[in-house]
């Protein structure tokens, strides 16, 4: 397979500048080059801001630190990408070019959905989040600019994280990754450390990167991404940089290789169905004589007992991506209003929507077990299993299998991210304060595959009605789903007992800060305030919510959502002070305490030693406390169903397993409002 891509960059001027030869540039490119460049010639296209006159140092701060103006290169694990290895990285997403970060392998943190997150575990497609050392997303602090931005409101099972898709990769000047823990200087949720995204802030001029790629293969698995950035000066000495990222990747599945087109799993649950009989001393399998031989296979060779199945091939219905699609955009403004003080706003938006499926549901009784109860009676009971009974005909047997459709759904998620702020100088302080406002709000919908439990029962025994309702009978003019042969002939019924629940979600936060920086007796020090409230809503249908009234089964077969309604405050206070010890020899220190509305206090304290021995070698060392507070979705959830996998021992199989190889029991979880925060050293 091979991977070709074209990627444009759309400044002939700054090519000509660079000593390369346009007439010489490949036919291809200089032509398509020269089209667009036709169509912009009265803008001027710049990748670096351009020079101006001389300005005062900036007194920068650095990501895990809130002293300005301090050199502590070194002094803690960070890990910075600048805008040219973002470039040369290739990625066109936040989550694709954190693959290429060592700190965010490993465990099972980090992600990026690519199924359609059918059950109360999954995260919905198309999101992503960055995990640090293997610890989980929600452990992991995701920051813009130095602050903090609402997480997404569709949960992964009970951990809330912030989807880093809704990020846009044109607005990104640098990525500090710090892979330690920072609750000293942030907080909550910093226990594997920080991930600061920083926005480009003081552009001068106009860029256009165009990248598109594909395969050779025949099908269209193409990203096609588009970055504008626009800056120029404002007022006396002010900048305002505009971006805007539109982003496309088709689907990918399993079944547009050939490599991994194909495979096979040992189960009975087919879309071929299979007749269960089982009891405390023996049982047996019979297959759907419809089974193709090739797909025809025995559990002894998985451990069973010799019985019969029609192998499943999952392939064709697995995606590895699903179909994506973003826009996005915003701008960074910093206006001086006199010389001691200056306005700067922040303004971020995306809209994100998915398209996923998911391989077929499994047919699943009223109780939710995989086997369910069809009449011998049935217009379409094979005749072969019929004469196996001989003169004992039941009136009804088990079967087991697996609906034909894949289960499809559409997610969209629009985020908002608002900053409004002052900085400035009083006497020979620096302060910085600001309002911070952030939004998700999803809409996740079930488009197809989704099936009503009771429905599809009484339409196994031929007492669906016409309209939908489950207490008609055969002689009654009762409509049958066919589970047998290639399942035909359901289109009615399928359009009578298909559903689409539909899931919507909202995450906010609101926050002020406070900070002030100088120096008491020449020893730098930092402090300030900090306040938010933050508040999820996560409101799925009643379709796909465990309840009371329904013995805790989902109405829905193979689908089912988490019900989550939770808010908190929190306020806190913070100190940072950098002592030179002697020549070389810095101690960084920082306490913090934080107040939650739900738990209460936590205090937070760290030191660190820097040892700068010569040029060639530095020597650090650190000790932190750091804590993670509960999820919104941990301490809110009114109640979710959930299951595991387990593998059936041999010798369980039967009366306490059924049939099954591998079984997943179903277990219940509920929020729990006096969770307290997580602590770590």
């Amino acid at each position: 397979m091979c991977i070709c891509a074209l990627y444009l960059l759309l400044s002939r001027s700054n090519l000509s500048d660079k000593g390369i030869n346009m007439n010489k540039l490949p036919t291809k490119l200089t032509a398509i080059s020269y089209i667009i460049l036709a169509t912009s010639s009265q803008f001027t296209f710049a990748n670096e801001p351009a020079e101006t006159e001389e300005k005062d140092i900036e007194r920068i701060t650095i990501t895990g630190s809130h002293l300005k103006g301090v050199d502590l290169e070194g002094a803690q694990p960070l890990i910075s990408l600048s805008e040219q290895d973002i470039k040369d990285s290739g990625a066109s997403t936040i989550s694709e070019l954190m693959k290429n970060i060592g700190a965010t392998r490993g465990g099972t943190g980090s992600f990026n959905t690519s199924t359609s997150g059918t059950s109360s575990n999954s995260s919905p497609a198309g999101m992503a989040a960055a995990s640090l050392r293997g610890l989980g997303a929600s452990s992991t602090l995701t920051l813009v600019n130095g602050r903090r931005i609402a997480a997404s409101s569709f949960a992964l099972g009970n951990a809330n994280f912030v989807d880093v898709n809704s990020i846009p990769l044109a607005a990104i000047k640098r990525v500090d990754v710090l892979a330690t823990g920072a609750s000293a200087t942030y907080g909550a949720d910093a226990i594997a450390g920080a991930i600061n995204y920083v926005l480009k802030d003081d552009y001068d001029g106009v860029a256009l990167d165009i990248n598109y790629g594909n395969s050779t293969a025949d099908t269209d698995d193409s990203k096609l991404s588009v970055n504008f950035v626009l800056g120029a000066e404002v007022g006396d000495g002010g900048n305002i940089t505009a971006f805007a990222d539109f982003y496309q990747k088709e689907a990918f599945s399993y079944a547009d290789r050939d490599i991994t087109a194909t495979t096979f799993s040992p189960t009975t649950a087919s879309p071929y169905a299979t007749l269960n009989y089982r009891d405390s001393f023996s049982g047996y399998n019979e297959v759907d004589p419809s089974c193709p031989s090739e797909l025809l296979d025995f559990d002894d060779n998985y451990g069973g007992f010799g019985d019969a199945f029609c192998t499943y091939d999952p392939n064709p219905q697995t995606q590895v991506n699903p179909d994506f699609r973003s826009i996005s955009g915003g701008f960074v403004l910093n206006m001086p209003l006199s010389d001691e003080t200056t306005v700067f706003s922040e303004l971020l938006f995306s809209s994100t929507e998915s398209n996923a499926t998911s391989s077929s549901a499994r047919f699943r009784n009223a109780d939710d077990s995989s086997r369910v109860a069809v009449p011998t009676d049935h217009p379409n009971f094979p005749e072969q299993w019929i004469s196996g009974y001989g003169d004992s005909i039941p009136d009804s047997v088990m079967i087991s299998g697996r609906f034909i459709e894949q289960r499809k759904i559409d997610v969209k998620t629009d985020s908002l991210r608002f900053i409004f702020g002052l900085e400035g100088e009083l006497g020979d302080w620096q302060y910085d304060t600001a309002i911070n406002y952030s939004l998700s709000e999803s809409e996740q919908v079930a488009v197809s595959g989704i099936v009503n439990r009771a429905k599809f029962n009484a339409a196994l025994m031929g007492e669906l009605c016409q309209d939908g309702a489950t207490d008609c009978g055969p002689e009654d003019g009762g409509i049958w789903y066919n589970p047998f042969g290639t399942q035909s002939g359901n289109s009615q019924v399928l359009s009578l007992i298909e559903e689409q629940p539909d899931r919507d979600g909202t995450s906010e936060v609101l926050g002020w800060d406070l900070k002030f920086n100088g120096e008491i007796n020449e020893i730098p020090v930092a402090f300030g305030l900090e306040a938010r409230t933050e508040k999820i809503d996560d409101e799925p249908s009643d379709l796909a919510v465990a309840q009371l009234e329904n013995d805790y089964i989902v109405d829905v077969i193979d689908f089912g959502s988490s019900r989550v309604s939770a808010d908190r405050s929190q306020w806190a206070a913070f100190v940072e002070a950098n002592f030179n010890l002697a020549e070389g020899i810095d101690l960084n220190t920082a306490l913090r305490y934080d107040h939650y509305s739900d738990f209460g206090g936590d205090v937070n304290p760290k030191l660190g030693l820097r040892w700068e021995v010569n040029e060639d070698l530095l020597v650090r060392a650190s000790w932190a406390t750091s804590f993670r507070a509960p999820s919104l979705s941990q301490s809110g959830a009114k109640l979710r169903t959930t299951s595991f996998e387990a593998r059936c021992l041999p010798h369980y199989q039967g009366a306490f397993c059924g049939d099954a190889v591998e079984i997943t029991p179903n277990s219940l979880e509920v929020g729990n409002p006096n969770l307290q925060a997580e602590e770590a050293q």
